[in-house]
């Protein structure tokens, strides 16, 4: 039996002002065909279906064609939990008629602590949801933090389910020893709150969602990566989906094709127009020259029409090209800095944490 994993669709996102709903209708295309070839008899969706709280109705739109196709494919089941990015009443609305069709949705802690049970094929899954502390909290205790309330959720997996079961576990958050990208937002706050990888030790195989770049945690631990490059930082990045064969135990990670890369360029400005190929794809210039050329961004863009962003290496370079060249400061750090300012102290863990769930929720409705 072959299990399917995939994550962080972001249905919705943009690329640095480039409407990307032509690439996620096209990846998702490519992921049904995907499904065919490979035929998994599990598609396991590990969170951020959508990138904004409130979704357009061009992402809603992809969405619903999507799972309409999945539900046709003979004998697929499939399990998708929300993610940090998702308003998880939003995508759970239509949850009841969705299991009827063989698609199950997890999207809170009730339903994560109500493991899904496949008898015939002697398969349980533990759904775990992107949780904010505020909604652990309110299931576990005031006192309760992140680590311990999801130690709890994996607790009650076991106790329930029937050690001969396989056991998956399919989750969206951080796990110590992930390697994160920048256009990942942040779930919480230092490295305390990150999930210990032996926390999901007794389970053969765990399927995560956050990180955008596919990686190998531990022997039975795997971020699939995004299906597709969400910042020009990215362009790195394979992506594509895992195959987990319950037979062989082997776990492979695949290649997705997108409609149009990511291409990196780092040369001189004279001799961008011999980049012929990248004219159809998204391109991140960096470029060699150090004396400044009037115009530079509009003259990059005439030449590739995807350009998402042009770093210039000029020697009078301001302290805001400095900052974007070596990295964008995060919101909280900028948050930090401006709480010192304003009142001579560091700003406390629990300060930060509110910070935070505050960040998330106005991204969210942006």
């Amino acid at each position: 039996m072959k299990i399917m994993h995939i994550s962080d669709l972001h249905l919705g996102r943009s690329l640095n002002g480039f409407d990307m709903y032509l690439d996620q209708k096209y990846i998702l295309e490519e992921i049904i065909k995907a499904i065919k070839v490979n035929e998994p008899k599990y598609l396991l969706i590990a969170g951020d279906i959508y990138d904004k709280y409130i979704p357009a109705v061009e992402a809603v739109n992809l969405l619903s064609d999507f799972l309409a196709q999945l539900s046709q494919i003979k004998d697929l089941r499939i399990v998708i939990i929300s993610g940090n990015h998702d308003q998880a009443d939003r995508l759970n609305y239509l949850g009841s008629f969705l299991k009827r069709n063989n698609i199950y949705l997890v999207t809170n802690v009730k339903e994560s602590l109500s493991p899904i049970i496949f008898d015939d094929d002697k398969l349980a899954i533990c759904g775990i949801p992107y949780l904010n502390i505020g909604k652990l909290r309110q299931s576990f205790g005031e006192e309760e933090n992140e680590a311990s309330a999801h130690q709890k959720i994996v607790e009650n997996f076991l106790n329930t389910i029937d050690k001969k079961y396989l056991k998956i576990c399919l989750i969206h958050n951080f796990v110590l020893g992930g390697e994160k990208s920048d256009s990942e937002r942040i779930l919480s706050v230092g490295a305390l709150e990150e999930l210990p990888s032996n926390l999901f030790k007794a389970f053969d195989y765990v399927a995560l969602g956050h990180l955008h770049k596919r990686q190998k945690i531990a022997s039975n631990v795997f971020y699939s990566g995004s299906p597709l490059k969400y910042s020009e930082k990215e362009y790195q990045n394979k992506n594509g989906y895992i195959i987990y064969d319950t037979e062989t135990n082997e776990i492979l990670f695949k290649d997705l094709i997108p409609l149009k890369d990511i291409i990196y360029i780092n040369d001189y400005f004279d001799n961008l127009e011999s980049y012929e190929e990248a004219k159809k794809h998204y391109v991140y210039v960096e470029l060699k020259d150090e004396n400044r050329i009037i115009d530079v961004a509009k003259k990059v863009r005439q030449i590739f029409p995807f350009c998402v962003n042009i770093t210039k290496n000029y020697k009078e370079q301001s302290t805001n090209q400095i900052i974007k060249k070596n990295g964008t400061i995060s919101d909280v750090e900028i948050f930090k800095d401006f709480y010192k300012t304003v009142s001579g102290n560091e700003v406390s863990k629990e300060e930060l944490k509110i910070f935070t769930s505050i960040l998330e929720e106005v991204e969210g409705d942006e």
